[in-house]
């Protein structure tokens, strides 16, 4: 593979977030690391490191966002990351848990990618046997699951929990604290097992609000720290505390499940837009990585393309007819 650039979309469930990366020789090809001895300050890559970590061994450019609904700002913050861009050295990969900001996407991309623009949805296998695949412009990300059929598993926590493994090599745990608080648990044969899922601290105090007739709108204003103090004293701060202990409360719960199967704590790894606000200063969460999610989709195209020693070059290398990929979706 010429590959040397990738520029990656994550659309959301509420935001479309947009990275580019830049492969180098050598870098993360997704294979999973000796695990360091060291666990309370381990980078996800084994090294030491603060709490919030930054992303993996590619030079991965900070990622910018914008919200479903601003079509034009979503088309903005893609124009950028296209800008200069090489098509015969460029893959543009996009994951989405969102169908209408994904149509929002490809409109963009094809309003303003290059001539010739490679472009690759990715997805999680609907059944064994395709992990890791091309079928008609869709790449099947290459993670085992132990999941009945059919696999339901958002290609967001498919691509997040990879990274952790592929970054550890280890039993691992990631919580994504964004619209929804979703804990996804991989074991130390890399094997996604499953987690659980709930609302997330916004969709909490926003059905509080909704569904009571006296409780505030605390969405109508910037979100306040949550209160430091173990009782909340005020409407406010009692709404804060109780919906965020109810999303650490949860986390800490999955956690202590698994490590009682599993026989040992699994390594935490956090990510999401609320992730810094739950998660900080929690001591089962070892670190912070706000574009986890991206780490993944480099891992994903790596572990594929360094495995493959004749890839086949008519997928990989011509622009995706997404027509026709639509049509072989309908097959799955």
């Amino acid at each position: 593979m010429n590959t040397s650039d990738l520029v990656l979309i994550s659309v959301g469930n509420t935001r479309t977030r947009v990275a580019r990366a830049k492969l180098t020789p050598g870098g993360t090809s997704g294979a999973a690391r000796p695990a360091a001895s060291a666990t309370a300050s381990r980078a996800p890559d084994g090294t030491q490191g603060p709490k919030v970590h930054p992303a993996g061994d590619n030079a991965l450019e900070p990622s910018r966002a914008a919200l479903n609904t601003d079509a034009a700002g979503v088309a903005a913050i893609i124009r950028d990351a296209c800008a200069g861009m090489n098509a015969d050295s460029t893959r543009v990969l996009v994951a989405s848990v969102n169908p209408a900001g994904l149509e929002t996407v490809e409109r963009a991309l094809d309003q303003i990618g290059p001539s010739g623009t490679r472009f690759t949805r990715l997805s999680v296998a609907p059944e064994p046997g395709l992990q890791g695949r091309f079928r008609s412009g869709v790449l099947y990300a290459p993670l085992q699951t132990d999941l009945p059929p059919p696999i339901t598993l958002g290609i967001d926590r498919a691509l997040t929990a990879l990274a952790a493994f592929a970054k550890s090599g280890e039993a691992c745990v990631v919580i994504d604290a964004g619209t929804a608080i979703t804990v996804s648990v991989v074991d130390g044969f890399g094997v996604f097992r499953g987690g659980a899922i709930a609302p997330g601290v916004a969709m909490m105090l926003r059905s509080l609000a909704t569904g009571t007739g006296a409780l505030p709108d605390l969405l109508k204003f910037p979100l306040p720290p949550v209160p430091s103090e173990p009782v909340g004293t005020t409407t406010r701060d009692a709404m804060l505390l109780g919906c965020a202990e109810a999303a650490r409360g949860l986390a800490h719960r999955a956690i202590d499940r698994f490590a009682l199967s599993n026989g040992s704590y699994p390594r935490v790894i956090a990510t999401g837009g609320d992730a810094a606000l739950l998660f900080e200063h929690d001591e089962l969460v070892e670190h912070i990585v706000p574009d986890l999610i991206f780490i993944g989709m480099v891992a994903a195209w790596q572990i594929v393309t360094d495995a493959a020693d004749n890839p086949d070059d008519e997928t990989l290398a011509t622009p995706v007819d997404r027509s026709a990929a639509d049509d072989d979706d309908d097959d799955l």
